[in-house]
């Protein structure tokens, strides 16, 4: 007998447990932090204009230019291949992730010509028909607010100083906005 094993009996051997190794749990990776409404603001200002459109902060969002050149023939609220081709990189930055949950207003515009009831109809067709241009560019419809103005908000003198007719400005006013809104 072994005096440092005193059992002297049969030897019941319990079995062991199969030894799980839990691995570590990875750390949950921290949120990106959100950004504020004034980091989204200045963000799409220079984003829109790296893309050669003029945008900037007023007190409701951010309002976005089409160029200068994209302008609505005189009674028309079609929307040629060159404006098209803007709208859908309008809707490419509303797309990204820093923007996805803001809305954004689209208003129509008109010149000085005409009879002001029908400027406003004809504005009212222009910001349907850049809407649409959004949704074509996959904007979420639900996040577009329609506001037409007719002849109301001129963003150019249509005068010059002489009193005589500025052509190159009121064609400018025949125009859509876009204004980014604020949550």
């Amino acid at each position: 007998m072994n005096p440092n094993f005193p059992h002297t009996g049969p030897m019941l051997i319990e079995k062991a447990e199969p030894v799980v190794v839990v691995p570590e749990p990875e750390p949950i990776p921290e949120p990106e932090p959100k950004m504020s409404v004034d980091e989204q603001n200045t963000l799409a200002i220079s984003n829109f204009g790296e893309k050669g459109f003029e945008a900037e902060q007023v007190e409701k969002g951010v309002v976005v230019y089409l160029p200068p050149e994209i302008y609505f023939n005189g009674s028309g609220a079609k929307i040629d291949l060159e404006a098209r081709n803007k709208i859908s990189q309008v809707a490419e930055e509303l797309n990204k992730d820093y923007l996805l949950e803001r809305r954004v207003e689209v208003i129509g515009h008109t010149d000085s010509t005409g009879v002001p009831e029908n400027n406003l109809g004809l504005s009212k067709l222009r910001a349907e028909s850049a809407s649409g241009e959004l949704v074509f560019s996959k904007v979420n419809a639900s996040r577009i607010e329609l506001t037409w103005l007719g002849d109301t908000a001129p963003r150019y003198p249509e005068s010059n100083s002489d009193g005589s007719i500025n052509y190159k400005n009121r064609a400018r006013n025949r125009r859509v906005e876009f204004i980014i809104l604020n949550p």
